[in-house]
């Protein structure tokens, strides 16, 4: 599976990631259920608004692991 980051979604280069997941020999792609979906982690949001930004990224993981993938990658740093 892999999370998009918000800069990737609104550049719109989700295809490439999608592509590229599935040339890798022996990977399967898994798309995670509402891929649009903030993980609640950019910026400095996550601190200054630690409770909301865990409920984020709470609701994401349900998604994460929802897709069975053994492996959930991300572009970002």
């Amino acid at each position: 599976a892999f999370h998009f980051a918000c800069h990737l979604r609104m550049l719109k280069h989700t295809s490439e990631v999608e592509t590229l997941v599935q040339h890798v020999e022996g990977a399967t792609y898994v798309p995670l259920a509402r891929q649009d979906q903030c993980c609640g982690f950019g910026g400095t949001f996550a601190i200054k608004n630690a409770d909301t930004s865990t409920a984020m990224l709470a609701d994401k993981m349900r998604n994460v692991l929802g897709t069975g993938a053994e492996i959930c990658t991300a572009g970002d740093s």
